[in-house]
């Protein structure tokens, strides 16, 4: 009987750990160098594409929003981007769509551009 106990409670520890892993949309390393950029950054950018992310892994909507934010950026990534404009948020109560355009930027010649200004 012990030994059925134990193999239940193995069993249902995995299953914990397995819906975990499921529950929200992790950066990939190219991902977490997506910047997010502003309306005047873009329009000093090359654009690539217009990406949709989404999300229904998550427990709360806020969650949801930012593993949808999460899948955004995981895919402007692998359109060779390195900034992404979000242009809408739609929220409900169990799922969220990000709608993002993706830019090529050289944040680099934008800084030397606004030091210039100032």
């Amino acid at each position: 009987m012990q030994t059925k106990n134990r193999a239940m409670r193995v069993y249902a520890l995995i299953l914990v750990i397995v819906s975990s892993v499921g529950c929200s949309t992790r950066l990939t390393s190219a991902g977490s160098n997506i910047k997010l950029i502003t309306e005047h950054q873009r329009n000093q950018c090359e654009s690539l594409g217009v990406i949709t992310g989404y999300s229904s892994t998550g427990f709360t909507p806020g969650s949801n929003a930012q593993n949808a934010v999460n899948d955004a950026r995981n895919k402007a990534s692998k359109l060779g981007g390195n900034g992404l404009y979000i242009v809408n948020v739609s929220t409900l109560e169990s799922s969220s769509t990000v709608i993002g355009e993706v830019f090529k930027c050289d944040f680099m010649a934008n800084r030397s551009q606004l030091k210039a200004r100032d």
